[in-house]
């Protein structure tokens, strides 16, 4: 079995064979919107012993895994202990109820 960017935990069925789970944990630092895992089937075979042919490919899966990012903007640069520096944009300006609109 193949698995872009992660890897697999060990394969189970809880059902006999019919359907078969494992968990991916994704590898850290990664960002790629595609992905598949892809199974040799010449590595399986059914109950009969049948071997398998060619090869299966998961649905296509993303991977991010790089923390997120925030920019912040200080509005006051000479702030004193127990002020707050907050200058929201027009956009939000302009959505923001006044006291006499609530």
């Amino acid at each position: 079995m193949t698995v872009a960017n992660g890897s697999l935990s060990a394969v189970s069925s809880a059902d006999g064979g019919t359907t078969w789970t494992a968990t991916l944990t994704p590898t850290a630092n990664q960002t790629d919107p595609t992905n598949l895992i892809t199974l040799a089937n010449t590595g399986v075979s059914d109950a009969a012993g049948n071997t398998g042919t060619g090869s299966t490919n998961s649905n296509n899966y993303a991977v991010d895994t790089f923390r997120p990012t925030a920019t912040l903007v200080v509005a006051d640069t000479s702030l004193t202990a127990g002020e707050t520096s907050w200058s929201p944009s027009a956009s939000t300006k302009r959505s923001r109820a006044s006291p006499s609109q609530t």
